[in-house]
């Protein structure tokens, strides 16, 4: 300690700024190549946009109708990766694109797309394209639409993105990265000896970290972290992707469907017995970590699932939860929508910061960010092949509450019930395992009552905030 009382420590080869999918792989990495490796998060594990994602692993059959051939192979081969990793974090998923007549994709477009998607993909071990009747569908998707005239079926991988960022983050303090959770980057500044990182955590405690070079993977609030800096202008260009989550939609299929927008994709994916529906794509500017989905977002998404399902009879009860996440994609011009999903690695005299990307692409994200971190400081370590081969650390069942404090580094109640058990989207099952989690990690962190008071206070109130939220969008006029 100073004399000031403020914590100094160890010099690190690389401080990474960021603990979602990115940041995680990224000291993984690192790590694996004998970088002394330290993450800074400013809250938790995957709390951001890695808990948000449309749980997808997947190349994208949608980016194909903008030409990102490139990123759609890449992005195959990663899935397949990933499922060697942890195949239990990529569960095949059927889908089923259905074609109404007059309506774009048409017949031919969609056979078209989906059998160069397969040809992209090469061999692997999921199951082959195939035609779908009316009557097929029908069975596979109640309530949806009627008119279409058949469809085509293919196969992609269903994830749980915090599970797998959890993991990566396992395996990268397995390989020797150390993690500051609930630890700001308050200053940083760059020497001729490298970066001093000032840090307080949420307690207000101070520390410093002194790395010989910094990898920014802060997603969403990359730039918010090059302003600390001293940097200027943008990297990012922010897109806003929301979700419902939506009961009383049986689905024995996952649904790849047309919004009414132009363009406009739509999921609908059976996901822990209710239906994910989503997603929005629009321009962002607000706060990347906020809880509350945007109205309009709501509304929008709302609109779209019954005029897809108009047989399914929803209303605002169906409607159990929603959540935002803010996609941190390559400044370019032109809509969200039609923007690349590409990553880019900038170097900024050793400030490396990494934007775009896509959760399927964790990997060759962390490779590239990592090669220009050893380039740094002299050490050109290739990525290590073994970590190809070790299966990433996980237990392929719900784990117990006990393994979870013991392994996964949770700090708060909240991090537990919305992130670390697979209750997150359910509020009723929140509310009824809340006091039981709380009352153990109260005896095994040693929290006061009023600590406990206010660890349940905090998940209650961020229930409270999304009923009145959903209330608010979706209303009495929407019954």
């Amino acid at each position: 300690m100073s004399a000031r009382g403020e914590e100094t420590a160890e010099p690190a080869d690389v401080a990474v700024i960021g603990g979602g999918i990115t940041g995680c792989a990224v000291a993984r990495d690192a790590a694996a190549r004998g970088l002394s490796t330290v993450v800074l998060e400013q809250t938790d594990l995957a709390a951001g946009t890695s808990s948000r994602s449309t749980k997808l692993l997947h190349g994208g059959l949608r980016y194909l109708e903008r030409g990102r051939l490139r990123l759609v192979r890449q992005a195959l081969r990663e899935r397949e990766i990933t499922a060697r990793l942890a195949p239990d974090l990529a569960t095949p998923l059927r889908f089923v694109l259905p074609v109404w007549p007059g309506q774009a994709p048409g017949r031919l477009r969609v056979r078209i797309g989906v059998a160069l998607y397969d040809l992209l993909a090469g061999r692997r071990g999921l199951p082959v394209r195939h035609g779908v009747s009316p009557a097929e569908i029908a069975a596979l998707a109640p309530g949806l639409r009627e008119g279409y005239s058949g469809g085509v079926a293919f196969a992609d991988r269903l994830t749980d993105d915090v599970r797998l960022t959890v993991a990566l983050a396992r395996d990268a303090r397995r390989l020797g990265a150390s993690f500051r959770l609930g630890s700001a980057v308050m200053t940083l500044e760059s020497g001729v000896a490298g970066h001093r990182l000032r840090c307080r955590t949420d307690d207000g405690a101070e520390f410093t970290i002194h790395a010989r070079t910094v990898i920014n993977a802060a997603g969403a609030w990359a730039d918010a972290v090059r302003h600390v800096a001293g940097r200027r202008g943008a990297l990012l260009r922010k897109s806003r992707g929301a979700h419902l989550v939506i009961s009383g939609l049986p689905l024995d299929v996952a649904l790849l469907l047309s919004g009414e927008r132009p363009g406009h994709r739509m999921f609908a994916i059976p996901w822990r017995g209710v239906t994910l529906f989503g997603t929005t794509d629009v321009e962002d500017d607000g706060e990347p970590g906020r809880d509350e989905p945007v109205l309009d977002d709501l509304r929008l998404l709302f609109r779209e699932v019954r005029r897809l399902f108009p047989g399914a009879g929803l209303t605002r009860k169906s409607v159990i939860s929603a959540f935002t996440g803010v996609r941190p994609l390559v400044r370019q011009s032109g809509t969200t929508l039609h923007a690349s999903r590409e990553h880019r690695v900038y170097d900024e005299d050793g400030l490396i910061t990494i934007v775009g990307g896509k959760l399927t692409t964790w990997r060759i994200m962390a490779i590239e960010a990592v090669d220009r971190a050893a380039a740094h400081i002299g050490r050109q370590i290739e990525s290590p092949r073994g970590l190809l081969e070790h299966p990433l650390p996980y237990d392929a069942r719900e784990p117990a509450l006990d393994d979870v404090l013991e392994h996964e580094m949770p700090r708060h109640a909240d991090d537990v019930v919305f992130r670390r058990l697979a209750i997150g989207h359910d509020p009723s099952a929140v509310r009824s395992a809340l006091p039981a989690i709380v009352s153990r990690m109260g005896a095994r962190l040693a929290w006061t009552e009023s600590r406990m008071k206010a660890e349940s206070g905090r998940v209650l109130g961020r229930l409270d905030a999304m009923t009145l939220r959903l209330d608010e969008a979706l209303g009495p006029d929407a019954t």
